[in-house]
């Protein structure tokens, strides 16, 4: 699928899951820097603003410690007509909202809509009070037609939620298949001194430490993003690492600018570039 037509999926995928940090203005910036490759990583996945704007890799391994982004995906992958289903006969309700957000499901249909439905009905997605967005009557059609879209997506993709730490234990790739070069790492991680709505573990300097030692350690090509703060430009200065500029981002309390950290080089600065250095 083309560049084009992928951003087109995406702008009816975000609807669906809204979360502070999504990538949904960054995308056209921040794709053309990805490198060629077969097998695409993400460590970090998400809205899946990234991952359903690119175009698509021979395999995918995506990622998410947070059990409710993880189990969405799933469910939305391998049981798309019971999520439909039971989508169709939900109603949108203040009440279903407040009693969902005090109330946690097990079942993972139920589960996976519940998370969709505290997303879709709250201001940035933060899960805390109940906004109805979406007014048109055709709502519902469009998130049917999103949950197939998103389905058809994610063939060849692996699911995973694990610590970053862990993510590479047990996958195993030979070189004589697939040699590094034809390998990338994207990693969108929870940004220092900012505020998140994800079901994880406060992310701190040491976990950025970690991060850029893990990705490192594979000897693959990959890409970070973050915002220009002191601490992660030093780690990028001192680990001999690029640093593209993407843009600002701006809410009501300050500005900050979005960067990418790469460990290759662009070599021809274009609007969609095509020739980049190795590891």
């Amino acid at each position: 699928m083309e560049y084009k037509q992928c951003y087109t999926a995406f702008l009816i995928i975000v609807m669906i899951l809204r979360r502070l940090g999504n990538k949904s203005k960054m995308t056209s910036k921040i794709i053309p820097c990805f490198p060629p490759h077969k097998i695409y990583y993400e460590l970090f996945l998400g809205t899946g603003s990234i991952y359903f704007s690119k175009p698509k890799s021979e395999y995918s391994i995506l990622n998410d410690l947070d059990n409710d982004v993880f189990n969405l995906f799933i469910v939305v992958k391998e049981n798309m007509n019971d999520l439909i289903n039971l989508f169709s006969i939900t109603p949108m309700s203040e009440d279903l909202f407040y009693y969902w957000k005090e109330n946690l499901e097990t079942d993972p249909v139920k589960k996976a809509l519940r998370f969709m439905y505290l997303s879709g009905f709250s201001y940035l997605g933060k899960a805390d009070t109940f906004r109805l967005i979406h007014s048109d009557c055709s709502y519902k059609q469009k998130v049917e037609a999103l949950i197939k879209i998103c389905s058809s997506e994610m063939k060849n993709t692996m699911l995973r939620s694990k610590d970053f730490r862990e993510f590479f234990d047990g996958i195993y790739v030979s070189d004589k298949h697939i040699g590094k070069k034809d390998r990338f790492i994207y990693a969108d991680p929870p940004y220092i001194e900012t505020e998140d709505n994800y079901n994880t573990p406060k992310w701190t300097k040491a976990d950025s430490i970690d991060l850029f030692d893990t990705l490192e350690a594979t000897g693959i090509r990959f890409a970070m993003s973050e915002f220009d703060h002191p601490f992660i430009l030093s780690q990028a200065k001192k680990r001999n690492l690029n640093v593209i500029e993407i843009g600002e981002r701006r809410n009501i309390n300050n500005r900050k600018t979005e960067i990418l950290i790469t460990n290759y080089k662009i070599i021809e600065k274009a609007q969609t570039p095509t020739l980049f250095n190795a590891v």
